[in-house]
């Protein structure tokens, strides 16, 4: 009998680090530094593609996917969307791909591609028909509802939302369901200032859009969502002036200042400086309005955006004329119509922009899918001596290396669920006598019959192992020490009742059985050892017998 070596757990311990490392890195893609975060999750990258573990390289590349686009690097973002969903088409679960899509979606969405992104939404829609979540069929409605609103076409962009709505309440996700909520409300108010719209289908408009953003700046904040926050609450305001409660709408613009302010957001400073002047005007405060409309043009050229000061020149230009300076009113009105000319070129010549990179993207689609053609003949060399590592070599069964982590792995997992675990030690009776009078091949085809009856009575969850020499190992995953018992029972008959002289003329082959029963304490070792002691008693009463520790 062969001492037992330490048992250690190489491979657990490197999916924690990939997982803390993935936590790390999607905690700063979200709401911290992405570049930070793609950093992180690039180190998590390598770490997965080194366990071989599709899932895991996945979720890494979806946390590269969000950090590079939230740096506008749409480039690595296509081709980690693109390489995450090829890694997910040979896994069953369906929803994994589905995600992986999304995200892919996404990326088309920031390149302009819109029906590019509703169409890669479809093929996400399609997994989820026979692999169904919630979570995932939620992003697709969400992230479909966001091209629709873009496109301008309110009513397929409302009914998105709203699917997106349901499954996010049933889920319970707070921030989630605030995005959805917030989204909604801006369905609604734009629809509401629609010229189309009557006076009552505005006001139900407007009144949709405040409960709305309430709720979904309720549900913001309680999951510490303060941007988010912050949007909603711009977006009430905008509903209330919408409702002609002018005053109203200026407090509550006036009121989000000092929060703006200390995010830094000078864009959007401007904007809400610019509409809080419109309330002024509409309130009759013309003074007031004039000087919120000029801090707006001032806070909009100090961020750069041209946009925004198109907007807060024709709300100054609008103060002005109500205060009677027409010459000044004149002059706001010819720099707004300047900036909306030049914010129409820089639009055309963003397009062309977008175009080209779609373009480089393609280009770079192309050479990540050359570069995955060549990694994964890596990989399959790879898994290859893994498994050669991980598996004896005459019987096809686990070996050493593999049995240890299994082992550790299982007495976790069972203790944490509270269900038995079992373990049973063969060894070939009177083996070295088989090999000195049969020779070593004859010894080996014994070895290979054995091993072939521990597999036929393997479940999924148990492992068949052969720990060198003569001695195996069936891991019982869920059984109780009896169960166990039984089971190396009808092993042990079996091989005894086998037709050996089939090898040889004469040839009787039986084995001896430990069996042993996880206590609840204790290491992995200490349960071989107990199963172990089981085996030597087995021997000792006379063999092919078994006994319980």
């Amino acid at each position: 009998m062969k001492q037992l070596h330490s048992l250690s757990d190489p491979a657990t311990a490197s999916m924690h680090a990939f997982d803390a490392t993935v936590a790390e890195a999607h905690a700063e893609a979200d709401r911290g530094d992405p570049r930070i975060g793609r950093q992180a999750a690039e180190r998590a990258l390598v770490e997965a593609r080194r366990l071989g573990d599709p899932v895991r390289v996945a979720r890494a590349l979806g946390v590269i996917v969000n950090a590079s686009r939230a740096l506008a690097d749409y480039a690595r973002a296509a081709t980690a969307g693109a390489e995450a969903v090829s890694v997910l088409a040979a896994t069953p679960n369906g929803a994994l791909r589905a995600a992986a899509r999304v995200d892919a979606a996404l990326v088309q969405f920031d390149l302009g591609d819109y029906p590019g992104a509703l169409a890669v939404l479809a093929r996400a829609r399609s997994e989820l028909v026979a692999h169904p979540d919630a979570s995932v069929g939620a992003r697709c409605d969400h992230f479909e509802g966001m091209i629709h609103s873009r496109l301008g076409d309110f009513e397929s962009a409302r009914a998105a939302f709203e699917r997106a709505l349901a499954a996010r309440r049933q889920a319970g996700d707070d921030g989630a369901l605030a995005a959805t909520l917030n989204s909604l409300g801006v369905v609604e108010l734009r629809e509401a200032q629609s010229a189309e719209r009557s006076t009552d289908e505005a006001r139900g408009g407007f009144d949709r859009t405040i409960a709305r953003c309430s709720e979904a700046r309720d549900l913001a904040q309680r999951a510490g969502d303060a941007r988010l926050a912050l949007i909603a609450e711009i977006n009430i305001a905008g509903a209330l002036g919408g409702l002609g409660r002018h005053r109203e709408a200026l407090a509550r613009f006036l009121g989000l200042l000092d929060a703006m302010r200390g995010a830094g957001d000078r864009h959007d400073e401007s904007l809400i400086l610019a509409n809080a002047g419109e309330a002024a005007r509409l309130a009759g405060e013309i003074a007031h309005a004039r000087t919120l409309c000029a801090q707006a043009v001032e806070c909009a050229i100090a961020s750069g955006s041209k946009a925004r000061e198109q907007h807060a020149c024709l709300e100054l230009s609008r103060a002005c004329e109500a205060s009677g300076d027409c010459a000044n009113a004149l002059a706001h009105y010819k720099r707004h119509h300047q900036l909306e000319r030049e914010t129409r070129a820089a639009d055309a010549q963003q397009q062309a922009r977008l175009q080209v990179l779609r373009e480089e993207v393609d280009v770079a689609r192309g050479e990540a899918d050359r570069l995955r053609s060549v990694s994964s003949d890596l990989v399959r060399e790879n898994r290859e001596l893994e498994r050669q590592v991980r598996e004896d070599g005459l019987t096809g069964l686990a070996n050493r290396r593999a049995l240890d982590e299994a082992l550790v792995n299982a007495l976790a997992a069972s203790r944490f669920a509270g269900t038995p675990l079992s373990l049973v030690v063969f060894d070939i009776d009177r083996f070295k006598s088989i090999n000195d009078r049969l020779g070593h091949a004859l010894g080996d085809a014994v070895l290979r019959r054995v091993g072939t009856t521990l597999r036929s009575h393997c479940r999924t969850g148990d492992v068949a192992a052969r720990l060198g020499g003569e001695e195996f190992v069936l891991l019982l995953a869920g059984t109780a020490c009896e169960q166990a018992r039984a089971i190396a029972e009808r092993v042990r008959e079996e091989i005894a009742l086998a037709d050996w002289g089939a090898l040889a003329a004469g040839l009787v082959v039986t084995v001896s059985a430990g069996v042993a029963g996880d206590p609840g304490q204790g290491s992995a070792a200490s349960l071989l050892r107990l199963a172990d002691e089981a085996l030597y008693r087995a021997k000792d009463q006379g063999r092919d017998r078994v006994c319980v520790a």
